[in-house]
């Protein structure tokens, strides 16, 4: 998108949301953050935070959830198995 659509993403930028190409770059700039489903769910329980939804081993994970471990790393993640 930065290569192809920079001047949509300058409109978008501009009207919307102004630190949206800086927020892009960052992330190209870095690696993700990759950890098994089992590290996520152990993470999530030991983290002390009280989410709206459960989070044991098995279930999906919740937005809640998603944002709370990219958060807490700082970076995007993937997870795996």
């Amino acid at each position: 998108m930065l290569t192809h659509n920079l001047d949509d993403l300058e409109v978008f930028n501009k009207r919307q949301d102004k630190t949206l190409i800086e927020r892009l770059n960052s992330l190209i700039s870095r690696d993700f953050k990759i950890l098994t489903y089992t590290d996520a769910i152990t993470l999530l329980q030991n983290s002390g935070k009280k989410f709206e939804f459960p989070h044991n081993w098995g279930d999906d994970l919740a937005s809640e959830h998603e944002t709370w471990i990219v958060d807490h790393f700082g970076l995007p993640c993937v997870l795996t198995n």
